[in-house]
C-alpha cells in the first residue's frame, strides 16, 4: 500500500513539474518582448556594476553620479562598436569589386585547366549557357525586387521601431537595476554566489572572446589575408554564441581567401585550420 502511494506521489510530482514547465514556457513566450530586453539589461548591468561600486566605495561619489558615469561608459562602448561595424562594412563594400575581378580570373584559370584535362568537352559552350542562365536569373531577381520595394521599406521601418523600443526598454531596465544596487550591502548565501558566478562568467567570456579575436587577427594578417580586422571582429562577436558561433567565424574567411589566394591550397587550408 505504501509503495502504491509513493508511486502515485511520484507520478503527481512529475505531472506538476511538466505542467509548471509548460506554463513557464508559455509565460516566457507571451512576455518575450519584455523578457528579452530585461535579460540583456541584466547582462549589461552585471558588466558595469563594478564601475558603480568602485566610484562609490573608493572615490565616495554619489550614487546617482556613479550610475550616470556607468551609463556614459556603456554609451561610449556602444558608439565605438557601431563605428567599428560601420568601418568593417565600408571595407567590405570598397573591396567587393576587386574580389569579383579575382573571382573571374580564378574561374578563367579553372576553365583553362578543365579544357586542358578534358579537351573533348566544350566548356566554352557550357560557359555561355551558364552565363545566359545567370543573366536571366538576375533579370528575374531585379524585377521581383522592384515589386518588393514597398514591403522592404515597410519591414525596415518596423525593424527600426522595434530596435528603438528594445534599446529604450534595455536602458530603462539598466537604470533601475543600477539605481537599486547598494554596493555597501554585504551579500551572503545563494544571491552572493549567483552574483559572483555571473560576474566570473561574463569576465571570462569577454576575455576569451577578445583573445580569440586578437589571435585570429594575428593569424590572418600573417597569412596576408585582406579584411583580417573584419574577420577578427566577427570572431570576437560570434564567440559569444556557444558552439556554432566559432564554427561560423572559422568558415567566414573562405570566400575571400579563395578570391584572393586562388590556387594556393596551403594558404587556404591555413586560413581555416589555424583559427579553427
Amino acid at each position: 500500500m505504501g509503495t502504491l502511494r509513493d508511486e502515485q506521489a511520484q507520478v503527481s510530482t512529475a505531472a506538476l513539474v511538466i505542467l509548471a514547465t509548460i506554463a513557464v514556457a508559455g509565460v516566457l513566450f507571451v512576455t518575450k518582448s519584455v523578457m528579452v530586453p530585461f535579460v540583456l539589461a541584466t547582462f549589461i548591468a552585471s558588466m558595469v556594476a563594478p564601475i558603480v561600486d568602485i566610484q562609490e566605495l573608493r572615490f565616495h561619489w554619489p550614487h546617482s553620479v556613479a550610475v550616470l558615469v556607468a551609463l556614459l561608459v556603456v554609451l561610449v562602448v556602444v558608439v565605438l562598436f557601431a563605428l567599428v561595424m560601420a568601418y568593417a562594412g565600408q571595407q567590405v563594400v570598397s573591396t567587393a569589386g576587386r574580389y569579383m575581378e579575382n573571382t573571374d580570373e580564378l574561374l578563367a584559370q579553372l576553365n583553362a585547366k578543365l579544357q586542358y584535362w578534358l579537351p573533348h568537352v566544350n566548356f566554352a559552350d557550357f560557359g555561355e549557357k551558364f552565363a545566359g542562365f545567370l543573366n536571366e536569373q538576375q533579370k528575374r531577381f531585379i524585377d521581383g525586387l522592384q515589386g518588393y520595394v514597398p514591403q522592404v521599406l515597410s519591414h525596415t521601418f518596423g525593424t527600426t521601431v522595434s530596435l528603438f523600443t528594445m534599446i529604450s526598454l534595455v536602458t530603462i531596465f539598466v537604470i533601475f537595476l543600477l539605481a537599486g544596487r547598494d554596493p555597501r550591502a554585504i551579500r551572503q548565501g545563494v544571491y552572493a554566489e549567483i552574483d559572483q558566478k555571473i560576474r566570473s562568467y561574463i569576465a571570462t567570456k569577454v576575455l576569451l572572446s577578445a583573445l580569440t579575436g586578437v589571435l585570429v587577427w594575428i593569424t590572418l594578417v600573417t597569412l596576408g589575408l585582406q579584411l583580417a580586422a573584419v574577420f577578427a571582429l566577427l570572431a570576437f562577436l560570434l564567440n559569444f554564441i556557444p558552439s556554432i558561433g566559432s564554427i561560423i567565424a572559422t568558415v567566414l574567411p573562405i570566400p575571400i581567401a579563395v578570391a584572393q589566394f586562388g590556387g594556393d591550397i596551403w594558404r587556404l587550408l591555413a586560413v581555416v585550420a589555424i583559427p579553427g
